[in-house]
């Protein structure tokens, strides 16, 4: 079994050299003119990076301030290898995922082509004045977590990719590290994306600033709903009970799901690393809720 974990965690860090942020749909954004953005600067935003302990066990983790006057959505940092790094520093690099994750030789090969990378991300919705803590630093863009301070030592900043709330829209603004020069996403998000169907009155919709859609059909849809505590996911799933989501109910701590008496389904997932709810809503078996 364990071999077998390895494996998965060998070929997904090696493959995963994409963003593992947020992604959107494409029915909730629109294009706009750069120059009416609003102006976000990333000295308003007092982040650090450290080593720090979760459960018992050590990590790199980052913690910010928003000391801006908007609402951030989400915060990625990307690292880069610095200049100065040495081949032998590079040799025990390797040397470390190749023993830590049972990796071949092949797998480091792929991963040389390569600068050595990492990033650290948040999509904790921050108002200003908010911090978030304990955000978790990452191998390359991947998913597995940096707990080793001297890779980290190994990398500098990058770039920053900061998605803030304006005027009920979400834009995208990134600063560069080497250049110190910010540019913006042409295309911003619509930050409230609960459907207008006719689907979507049958569910009550969460109290929040902002709704992801992430799929959307005539007999179902789901939804990120962001910045919600635990408790308020609490009362979401009460607010659902009493609006009669009550038959077949499975339920623990961080979910619920439950269908109502018309054979409308709701299914809910609170997630901690982001303060957020995955929610999925369906329609009775063989109807179809047009919009």
């Amino acid at each position: 079994m364990r071999k077998i974990l390895l494996s998965i965690i060998s070929a997904a860090l090696v493959l995963s050299l994409t963003a593992c942020s947020h992604t959107n749909s494409g029915d909730g954004t629109s294009p706009t003119n750069q120059t009416n953005q609003a102006s976000i600067q990333i000295d308003d935003i007092a982040w650090t990076v450290d080593e720090g302990i979760i459960d018992g066990d050590r990590y790199i983790l980052m913690d910010y301030t928003n000391n801006t006057p908007y609402t951030i959505a989400s915060l990625e940092i990307t690292f880069t290898e610095k200049e100065s790094i040495t081949e032998d520093d590079k040799t025990k690099f390797y040397d470390d995922l190749k023993t830590t994750y049972d990796m071949s030789d092949d797998d480091i090969e792929r991963l040389k082509e390569e600068k050595i990378g990492m990033h650290a991300e948040s999509e904790i919705v921050t108002e200003p004045g908010e911090s978030v803590t304990n955000a978790y630093c990452y191998y390359y863009q991947g998913s597995y977590y940096l707990k080793n301070s001297d890779h980290f030592n190994l990398v500098e900043p990058d770039i920053a990719t900061i998605r803030y709330l304006n005027n009920g829209e979400i834009l995208t603004a990134y600063y560069d590290f080497h250049s110190q020069k910010y540019s913006n996403e042409p295309e911003t998000e619509v930050a409230d994306q609960w459907p207008t169907s006719d689907l979507a009155t049958h569910f009550p919709k969460p109290e929040t600033k902002i709704i992801s859609l992430s799929i959307e059909n005539d007999n179902s849809f789901s939804v990120y709903v962001y910045s919600i505590s635990l408790e308020q996911f609490n009362t979401y799933v009460e607010t659902c009970k009493t609006q009669g989501f009550t038959s077949d109910p499975g339920e623990f701590e961080g979910f619920y799901s439950a269908e109502n008496a018309e054979g409308y389904s709701v299914y809910l997932s609170y997630r901690e690393n982001s303060h957020s709810i995955y929610a999925s809503f369906d329609a009775p078996d063989g109807t179809s809720d047009a919009s």
